[in-house]
């Protein structure tokens, strides 16, 4: 096991309430003066997290026993005689302080992680973060573990699966573990329960008198965590840990249809980023397959090295791949039943739904609104030429002119295009906020670009709006319809099923909402079915 050194003899003592977590322990780690404090010296450094074989966080007697190669009663002896010492020592007192209070902080209830991620903030350490971490654990454990040992014990500790819960009380503990068994159950279910239903089921448990939880996603984390199987989405959606990663693409298809073209690696961190918890996507071939199961008409192009979608296709979320037919449009603009040229006594349903549909964007053509239309994503470029074609509208490409803007202003204020490109592969590296200071500093440029004076202004591709966080921009192109060199009107199209989502998220614009009509697409309100083998 590694060592940290002691304090420096002559030094003026530490207030105990800010020694480092280094400082915390390392009276525990300090070398002992001969070989019978040796088994103390191993334990200690298994309990926090410094052993070479012991890697598990808060690991069990019987692991450290087995580790060590001693005996669960000799354990026990040594851990005995360890919280002895951490009991008389005024440095795990101010601990114990300290915890209380951030227990009572967090609503009542708090994971053990949680408390080990305050506890490095609040005292800080030069470890490697696993280490710290690991460390901090330990410290959280012997503190507990005394005060479990005490006459008025303040705090509970429950183990479920492989979490552990620090409650102010039984009654908050117990409160806390039917979270993560109703989180179980959520995960469980297919498909999955949108977020807001996940919040409701979850506030439907009311918790003990004095407990309060204010944040939705403090709520639902606290349940993933506090179950033995449910992990929480980046939109707070709860999945089963280790979800099959072919579902996984399949409902993250939102966030990877964001750009023209996508790396292996980007795609792999857009799919992780939103279900860290599922099974990793696997390595090309596999990975093909998976794509093209999920609907996503992607190839690997190995000149880029990346996946490119056929005339810029970017889907959202679908569970198929088969083209709808279109049928020529018809003179009599009627569709015959049964035999060619005869005319249906009644208009078939589909024929209705579609001729609903037209007149709704000749009508939204003639109101000027913010329409949002959503598209089985196998159908979006031909939805996109068929409204360009047959609507007075003017097709904008979000991601063009947000990419060319971009690149524009980078170039005005001599700063390397290369340079932004290898900024915006890590939206958690150092020049991700620099990236999005030259985002705003075209942000004018972009709304101007983003919309034709007085015409209906078709905007395509809009998921960059969301990784740039110029999502916003979409409210004040509403809100400047019908206004002098304005827009006459705004049409947002949409991959996905039903909901009009960007990325995953709402638009958050209200205005009008319409599925895109298979029929209409199928042109069966004004087309007949081609003759057999044409």
């Amino acid at each position: 096991p590694s060592t940290d050194a002691a304090p420096i003899p002559g030094e003026p003592p530490a207030d105990p309430a800010t020694l480092s977590i280094e400082a915390l322990v390392a009276p525990l780690l300090a070398p002992p003066p001969g070989t019978r404090g040796e088994s103390n010296l191993h334990l200690a450094a298994a309990l926090l997290g410094r052993h070479d074989h012991l890697t598990e966080p808060w690991p069990t007697q019987v692991a450290i026993a087995t580790a060590l190669g001693l005996t669960r009663a000799r354990i026990g002896q040594l851990l005995a005689k360890l919280l002895g010492t951490t009991a008389k020592s005024p440095a795990f007192t101010a601990v114990r302080t300290w915890l209380v209070d951030a227990v009572s902080s967090q609503g009542g209830v708090a994971t053990a992680d949680e408390l080990a991620e305050l506890l490095v903030a609040e005292r800080g350490s030069a470890l490697p973060a696993p280490v710290a971490r690991r460390t901090a654990l330990g410290i959280l454990r012997l503190t507990l573990d005394n005060e479990r040992h005490s006459a008025d014990p303040g705090l509970v500790v429950r183990r479920e699966g492989s979490a552990i819960l620090v409650a102010g009380s039984e009654a908050i503990a117990d409160w806390a573990v039917g979270l993560g068994r109703e989180a179980s159950l959520i995960a469980a279910a297919e498909p999955l329960a949108a977020p807001a239903s996940v919040v409701e089921r979850l506030r439907a448990l009311a918790p003990p008198p004095g407990v309060e939880i204010e944040s939705d996603s403090r709520l639902v984390r606290l349940a993933a965590a506090a179950s033995r199987d449910a992990a929480v989405s980046s939109r707070l959606e709860l999945y089963p840990r280790g979800m099959d990663s072919a579902r996984a693409l399949k409902l993250s298809i939102g966030a990877v249809a964001g750009t023209k073209a996508l790396s292996e690696e980007r795609l792999r961190e857009r799919v992780t980023s939103r279900y860290p918890d599922a099974a990793p996507l696997p390595p090309r071939p596999g990975l093909d397959t998976l794509l093209a199961g999920a609907g996503l008409d992607l190839a690997f192009d190995s000149a880029s090295r990346s996946f490119i979608a056929p005339a810029h296709v970017r889907p959202s979320v679908t569970s198929g791949s088969t083209t709808l037919p279109r049928f020529p449009t018809a003179l009599s603009g009627t569709l015959p039943v049964g035999l060619p040229g005869s005319v249906p006594a009644t208009t078939p349903p589909e024929v209705a739904d579609a001729r609903a549909f037209e007149e709704r964007l000749t009508r939204a053509i003639q109101s000027g609104t913010f329409l949002q239309l959503v598209v089985a994503p196998r159908e979006y470029e031909r939805t996109a030429g068929e409204l360009a074609t047959r609507f007075p509208v003017a097709p904008i490409d979000v991601e063009e002119v947000v990419l060319t803007s971009l690149r524009e202003s980078a170039a005005g204020l001599g700063v390397d295009w290369n340079l932004v490109l290898a900024a915006d592969e890590d939206t958690s590296g150092p020049d991700w906020p620099n990236l999005l200071q030259l985002v705003e500093r075209t942000r004018d440029t972009i709304a101007r670009r983003l919309f034709v004076p007085d015409a209906v202004s078709l905007l395509l591709y809009p998921d960059i709006l969301v990784r740039y966080r110029l999502k916003p921009l979409l409210a004040d192109l509403s809100g400047q319809i019908g206004s002098p060199g304005g827009p006459q009107g705004i049409w947002l199209l949409l991959p996905g099923s039903h909901l009009p989502l960007i990325d995953g998220q709402p638009v958050g614009v209200i205005g009008q909402q319409a599925v895109v009509s298979e029929a209409w697409i199928q042109n069966l309100h004004r087309g007949r079915p081609a003759p057999a083998g044409a």
